[in-house]
């Protein structure tokens, strides 16, 4: 039996009582239990196989929004050592990595006497950009292509021979900056590279100001009770079952959500296309938050895309700026300080961005801002009002 009724719920119960926004504790919650299911897990459709993997990254700005604080809890958890969480390296080499995959290894004996293995490593870090490098393309590369969850993949080195490693699967939670992200991303990985496989999770500020965090008697029960359902998690393995209800309404919002992407934006365009398979990863983890049983339910699958949908509201924040223009970047951090402040002046944006733009050069990044809707720049008064509903667009 579970101690709490849903592991995800029970989590952002504990977190109540911090400064990162709720989103963040959501998609951290989300990326402990994928660690914990591991390559045990899989749902089959047809001739597919969903492994609940996942790249989720934290995106916000410098100091605004606590993504470390949001990752510490999980990286806590995933460290007690009865879970056996294979966790890589936070500052490592592509080599050395390549070698903790392989070292990853294990076997697991099946319900039905089979005998499998398995090479599953969980990526944590809360400065992802630390361990991505400047521009690595090889580790880039590979990133990518072991988001498949390949039955094989090998590696061959000049002097140390050759890596088989088996049924390769990797989870990746980090953290970085939108500045950051640009840096240590090459051309190649925007748009249809490894960005197209990764849920950035964007917030531009913090939930609360909170003087007290103080740890409570209540919860340090559901800590304690939180740590034992992982080691039910842990346990799962074996084939998840779709019910009835699930797959009809996978195929209403299928039809439906094929026709009609959640972003027009060329560089999502790939995002969009893995869209569906994103969805059927997360209906197995937001089965096992709640159940031992390996069944998919409509309430997953209609849980799982509202959690999508949710993240994708701000998910172009955290690619803005960049892009081939000119002002991109400039741009990017003009509207992430317009919509933190709703309402605030050409001075007060000059004054901050006095070493980036010349007050010509603001006044074209306000009206192309105006004119997709963003915001309203009133010429006489100087005032820039933020549009409250265009995150809603």
């Amino acid at each position: 039996m579970r101690k709490c009724a849903d592991w995800i719920d029970s989590y952002l119960k504990l977190n109540e009582n911090t400064e990162p926004p709720e989103i963040f504790h959501k998609w951290v919650a989300i990326s402990c239990i994928a660690a914990c299911m591991q390559r045990k897990c899989v749902l089959p459709w047809g001739d597919l196989l969903f492994y609940p993997n996942l790249y989720v990254v934290l995106i916000a700005p410098p100091g605004r929004a606590r993504k470390g604080t949001a990752m510490r809890p999980v990286m806590k958890f995933l460290e007690e050592s009865q879970l056996n969480i294979k966790l890589a390296a936070e500052a490592i080499t592509r080599e050395q990595l390549i070698r903790e995959l392989r070292d990853s290894e294990e076997m697991l004996t099946l319900d039905d006497g089979r005998l499998i293995t398995h090479s599953s490593l969980t990526i944590c870090n809360s400065e992802l950009t630390v361990f991505l490098g400047y521009q690595n393309p090889q580790l880039i590369v590979d990133l990518t292509d072991w988001y498949d969850c390949k039955d094989r993949w090998r590696y061959r080195t000049k002097n140390a021979g050759e890596f088989d490693i088996t049924n390769v699967w990797i989870n990746i939670l980090g953290a970085t900056t939108t500045d950051l992200l640009r840096m240590s991303l090459p051309p190649a990985a925007i748009g249809g590279g490894l960005t197209s496989r990764i849920i950035f999770v964007y917030a531009g500020s913090k939930r609360a100001t909170i003087p007290d965090p103080f740890v409570t008697m209540e919860m340090r029960e559901i800590k304690q009770h939180l740590l034992d359902d992982l080691e039910q998690i842990v346990a799962l393995h074996g084939e998840y079952k779709p019910t009835a209800d699930y797959l009809a309404a996978y195929t209403e919002w299928y039809m439906i959500n094929d026709p009609n992407p959640p972003f027009q934006d060329a560089i999502f365009s790939a995002y969009c296309e893995r869209r569906a398979a994103t969805v059927m990863k997360l209906a197995t983890i937001m089965s096992a938050s709640h159940t031992n049983q390996l069944v998919v339910t409509a309430g997953d699958f209609l849980r799982a895309v509202s959690m999508l949908e949710e993240v994708e509201q701000n998910m172009p924040m955290a690619l803005s700026g960049i892009g081939q223009g000119k002002y991109a970047d400039v741009m990017a951090r003009v509207m992430v300080e317009i919509s933190t402040r709703k309402e605030c002046t050409m001075d007060s944006l000059m004054w901050k961005f006095r070493n980036d733009i010349t007050h010509w050069e603001m006044e074209r990044v306000l009206v192309s801002l105006e004119s997709m809707g963003y915001c309203a720049y009133i010429v006489n008064t100087h005032k820039i009002l933020y549009n409250n509903g265009f995150d809603k667009k």
